[in-house]
Formats: structure tokens, sequence, C-alpha cells
């Protein structure tokens, strides 16, 4: 993008608030004066970004990087000069936009379009919970792609983004609808995998330095975590956020009949049981894993607990209280690397042992 100078509003909106910490810190292109454009749009001009902007998705989905690059620039460009620099018709493009540098390699030029998508997202003064949580978990996408690209040399740095992303997203439903509500459950469990993925990254470097766990783009020394505490940190966080997510089910068990309480507290605390279970099996933990599962297996009488080959399963749903030995548990699914998907053998170079249903479900649109 060109560069000029802009200055930043006195008030940033509601959703600057929000959002703007989920974005790696970068240095924010120097844009021209802040005044929308002075001329009536021009539709013509409208039509041709958004051919710009089809032209390059379809680069952008046949490999043709560069040129999807020139295409979504020019979209934006357009849109500048004609609907004004704050516009937000941008967004679209410059989402994108940042898709074409990342799949690329191009950090540098990443880390400055995603202060300018910084800068435009405070311009937003309107929007509902699901468009900002939707902002959110495209981002987190963007980092956690860029933590498995092969040609990327500070991995860490990528998925502690998008680990933070998560946190800030959490920390937001927190604040707007409450610290138990039902919004919580989806973004608790993919925290745990994340956690997941955070112990099974193979370039760990500066993974537990404090340079990759704050918004800062300087280096700061005096302050990191050994391999050892960084595992019994990640354990610890695993499994308050499984009491996190026992806390939001159990809350919406009181909005049921007085009756209707006992059979899902139980049908709670056997699905508690398996996922503690798990998460005690993928830490190595193993006599504390057959602990929870013989105490699931108790609540339903079962003699064995179905399990799953492959941990942790990809998404946190109740268990119905009529399983039986004969229906496996859902998550069943082959690691990176044991299918035959070129999109994911990047993930196989870049992460151990991790099942390919994990992936999809953290990089789910």
């Amino acid at each position: 993008m060109n560069n000029r100078t802009y200055k930043r509003q006195q008030q940033p909106s509601r959703l600057a608030g929000a959002l703007a910490p989920l974005i790696l810190a970068a240095t924010l292109l120097e844009l021209g004066s802040p005044h929308a454009s002075a001329q009536p749009p021009d539709h013509y001009a409208a039509e041709k970004a958004q051919s710009y902007l089809a032209q390059g998705l379809a680069e952008l989905e046949s490999g043709e990087l560069s040129a999807a690059q020139s295409s979504f620039n020019s979209a934006i460009q357009i849109l500048k000069v004609n609907d004004g620099l704050f516009s937000t018709e941008q967004i679209a493009p410059v989402e994108r936009l940042l898709w074409a540098h990342m799949q690329a390699g191009n950090w540098k030029e990443l880390d400055t379009n995603i202060g300018y998508y910084t800068w435009l997202l405070e311009r937003i003064e309107k929007s509902t919970l699901a468009s900002q949580l939707a902002i959110a978990k495209g981002m987190r996408n963007l980092y956690l792609e860029a933590s498995a690209h092969p040609e990327n040399a500070t991995p860490a740095r990528y998925l502690s983004a998008a680990l933070r992303t998560n946190w800030q997203a959490l920390n937001f439903i927190e604040a707007n609808v409450g610290a138990n509500a039902p919004q919580l459950l989806p973004w608790l469990y993919d925290g745990l995998l994340l956690q997941f993925l955070e112990s099974r990254l193979k370039n760990r470097r500066g993974l537990t330095n404090h340079t990759f766990k704050t918004d800062g783009s300087e280096f700061v020394s005096g302050w990191s975590l050994s391999q050892r505490e960084s595992q019994r940190a990640n354990y610890a966080i695993g499994v308050s956020l499984l009491d996190r997510i026992e806390a939001a089910e159990e809350a919406t068990i009181l909005d049921f009949a007085p009756h209707e309480q006992s059979p899902r507290r139980k049908r709670l605390a056997t699905t508690l049981a398996v996922y503690r279970g798990d998460w005690e099996a993928v830490n190595g933990n193993e006599e504390e894993a057959s602990t929870f599962y013989n105490e699931a297996g108790s609540l339903l009488g079962w003699d064995v607990v179905p399990l799953t080959t492959q941990l942790p399963r990809p998404t946190f749903s109740l268990l119905p209280l009529s399983s039986s030995l004969a229906t496996p548990m859902p998550g069943t699914a082959p690691a990176v690397g044991m299918e035959r998907d070129n999109s994911r053998d990047a993930w196989a170079a870049s992460y151990r042992d991790v099942p390919l249903s994990v992936v999809q479900a953290l990089t789910r649109k």
C-alpha cells in the first residue's frame, strides 16, 4: 500500500476497544489526510473495485499470490479514493490481502497490513457481537495458518498471537453477556485445543519468551519459562478451561425445572469426566486419565468407556446418556500426516502428532 500520514481519532469506537488488542502490534501504514473524499461516489469506480476484488479472489484460489496482492491493492486504492480514507468497504479486500501475504510468506508486509486493518476496524461504529467474533475468528485462523507456514522462521510468534486472540475474545464475551454465557463454550474449548497445539509445536524458539507473550514489537529480555515450567502452565490452563466449561454448562441447567436438573447434571458430570480424562491422557498422565474414565463409566454403568483413537476431541459436546459400548466417541480422526492432504502437509511439519480433526476444528470458517 502507498504510504501517507493519518491521525488517530480521540475516541475510538467500541469495536476498537474490543478487537484492537487481538491484532499483532505492527507499525501502521502512514496514510494521507484523514478526510473523506469531497467528490460524490463514482459508481463506475465502485464496480471496478468489486471487479478487482473478484479477480483477486480467483487468483488467490489458484495460488497466483503476487497477482492477487496486486488486485486487492488496486481495489483498496479505488475504494479509498472513491469512498474516503475511512471507508469500511476496504475491509473485505484488506482481509484477503492479509491472506495473500501470509500464504506468500511476506511477513513484514503482513504485519504492516494487519496494522492498517486494525486502524480500519477502529472506524466501525456499530457492530453485533457475532460480527465482532467473526473478525476475531478470522484473525485467529490467519495466525494459526501462519504458524504452520513452511517458510515461517518464528511460528511461535503467530501461535502466541492466535492464543492471545482467543483470550481477548473470551474476555469480550464475558464483558458483554456474562461470565457463564453459553457463547463462551466454543471459545473455551478452542482455547484448550490451542493449548494442545502449543504443547505440540516443534519450533518452540521464543514460545515462552516475553516478546511473544505481549503485543510489543521490541524484544524484551529477563522473562521466560523453562520447557518444564511451560508444560506445567500449559496443563494447568487446560484444566482451568475445563472448569470454566463446567461452570458455563451448569449455569444453563439452572434454567430447567427442578425435576429436569438432576439427569442433566449427571450427563454433565459424565461428559466432563471423559474430557478431563482426555486432557490427562494427552499430557501423559495415564493413571489420572484412567481414574476419570472409570468415573464416567460408573456414572453410566459402562464397563469400559468408549474411547477415540486420537485426542483431543475436535469439539465439546455433552454425551447422550444412552451411549452404548458399540457407539464410538466422536472425534476419531487420523493425525496430520496420516492422511494424504497436501493442504495440511505444513501442519505435519510444524506440529507433532496433531489430529487432522483438531486442525480442521480450529481453522473452520
